[in-house]
């Protein structure tokens, strides 16, 4: 079949060059999916939901992308794509964003599965999720040919939670004036290796009051640092930068409210904030590809908060 017959289909070539194919290989498969839904998907706005979207890769290549759906946790897609492939050797990935306007998006979770433990000419029946399901739970039972779904939220093998950083945005004082009016409207960004928040914007004001309250999750035993920059919001252009600061936490004592006043860097004015170090026992959130989980309880839960269900998968030969 050529891919003008085969209406639109993409051709996704092996990331090395392969042998010539043997005379009883089939030259070409055709790889069907349907991405129906994710369900109890992780939260990444401070809204309390998530703006997912999927991207799907093989050989290092971009191959699909959803559509976005907006303040869902559980997005149904119901979308379908066909894709030829010269080589099973490269495995599918799946992985999970959640969609910032002008911001980078936030990684939500990937999953792999190798193409050759793939039924060729078998797919699921439509609407049948449990099949869906089973399958994702016999991928954990047999990782030597079935790949885990993996499921940490991170690019790590194993998180461990050292501790909680909690920071109180009090205030603003004497920062830089960005508008013709004299004022501005300020909000602002923090960020603690892959954790981020964003606050709310305090128009026409050069000490705004926030009063916002947020954690991230302390993974670093010795500490870290919470990177913070400072915008004034400009609707219909870019967003003009007032400065920046940085919280060192190895400095900050556990177990104790710091109040801090940071001087801004590249701008004017003072932040005032309230951090506070909590110690706690670590609490791993491990890669599912390494560590098995045998207890079928317990990989129903995992299933039930972070899993993505992906109705994979018909082969054709050509």
């Amino acid at each position: 079949m050529s891919s003008t017959e085969s209406g639109g289909i993409n051709i996704v070539g092996p990331s090395n060059a392969e042998p010539p194919p043997r005379p009883s290989s089939p030259a070409m498969y055709q790889l069907d999916i349907i991405l129906k839904k994710g369900n109890n998907l992780a939260i990444r706005d401070r809204t309390g939901t998530s703006d997912p979207y999927v991207k799907f890769k093989i050989a290092g290549k971009e191959v699909f992308r959803s559509k976005t759906i907006h303040k869902n946790l559980n997005p149904v897609w119901d979308e379908r794509v066909s894709l030829l492939v010269d080589t099973l050797k490269d495995p599918l990935y799946v992985k999970v964003f959640d969609y910032d306007f002008g911001l980078q998006d936030d990684f939500m979770g990937s999953a792999y599965l190798h193409l050759e433990s793939l039924e060729h000419q078998r797919s699921l029946d439509e609407g049948d999720m449990k099949d869906a399901t089973m399958l994702l739970r016999r991928n954990w039972k047999r990782s030597s040919k079935y790949q885990s779904m993996r499921l940490s939220d991170v690019h790590r093998k194993s998180q461990l939670w050292r501790g909680i950083v909690s920071i109180s945005l009090i205030e603003g004082r004497s920062l830089q004036p960005m508008d013709a009016n004299g004022l501005s409207d300020p909000y602002i960004k923090f960020r603690m290796g892959h954790q981020k928040y964003k606050t709310k914007t305090i128009p026409k004001t050069l000490n705004p009051q926030w009063r916002e309250q947020f954690d991230f999750h302390l993974y670093e035993e010795q500490g870290g640092y919470v990177d913070i920059t400072v915008w004034d919001k400009d609707a219909g252009k870019k967003d003009d930068f007032m400065g920046r600061c940085t919280v060192d936490l190895t400095h900050l004592s556990k177990e104790q409210t710091h109040k801090l006043e940071l001087p801004l860097e590249e701008g004017e004015g003072v932040l005032v904030l309230l951090v506070t170090l909590t110690a706690s026992a670590a609490v791993s959130i491990s890669d599912l590809s390494v560590n098995m989980l045998d207890d079928p309880n317990e990989r129903h839960q995992i299933m039930q908060r972070y899993g993505l269900f992906a109705r994979v998968i018909t082969y054709r030969t050509e």
